[in-house]
């Protein structure tokens, strides 16, 4: 158990990296990947927030908000939980 909490942090640490020197598109890539991987990966919420603030929109142009990426990882989070209901091997 606590070499899966280990495992999730290091998992972070690196997915911090990615969004750092990275495009934003790749980042969300291997976050849907990760939400794959792990049960409820709402680790990702807090990268994909921090993005928003310091890169964001200056102004709510797009769809009413400057969190454009926190909103799509909670939307992204939420559908993937709901599609591994569905599929057999996660069961």
């Amino acid at each position: 158990m606590a070499n899966k909490i280990y495992f999730r942090w290091f998992v972070l640490g690196l997915l911090w990296l990615l969004l750092l020197f990275c495009p934003w598109w790749l980042w969300l890539i291997v976050a849907l990947g990760l939400s794959f991987k792990f049960s409820y990966y709402l680790e990702m919420l807090g990268p994909a927030l921090w993005y928003d603030i310091v890169f964001g929109l200056a102004s709510a142009d797009r769809f009413g908000t400057p969190f454009v990426m926190t909103f799509a990882v909670l939307i992204m989070v939420w559908s993937v939980e709901q599609i591994k209901k569905i599929l057999i091997f996660y069961q």
